[in-house]
């Protein structure tokens, strides 16, 4: 399956994105988020959780676009859902000057634990569980 294309966003800092659910959209986002370059701050706000299915390898063997300037990703809704670890795994792969990452999670125990896992390829950045 093809990434949707997007123009470069050049001027893009700050980007929030607020879905219903995240498995029919996990494309969309990762488009979107190669597609500005200067991106800073990443929000993304899961309203609603279904069944969720794997998502990003479904884009092919195309390799992540590293973005030097996100620094701070917030995630708020987050179950740890496989699609939604998979979707922080990727944002921690490209985000190689991550500052924060911020996790409000409604399953609390679940959350602290994938969270914890992920942080280990990210081990300089700031974990924040909400």
């Amino acid at each position: 399956m093809d990434l949707p294309r997007f123009p470069k966003f050049t001027s893009l800092r700050n980007l929030t994105c607020i879905t219903a659910s995240i498995d029919n959209r996990l494309l969309l986002l990762k488009s979107l988020i190669e597609a500005s370059p200067l991106l800073h701050k990443f929000k993304l706000l899961i309203k609603d959780h279904k069944e969720f299915k794997s998502g990003i390898e479904e884009a092919g063997k195309e390799e992540a676009q590293p973005n030097k300037y996100l620094k701070e990703v917030e995630i708020v809704g987050f179950l740890g859902q496989p699609v939604e670890v998979e979707f922080v795994t990727y944002l921690l792969k490209i985000a190689i000057k991550l500052e924060k990452i911020l996790i409000h999670g409604k399953l609390e125990r679940m959350t602290q634990n994938l969270a914890h896992q992920l942080m280990k390829n990210r081990p300089g950045a700031e974990l924040v569980l909400l």
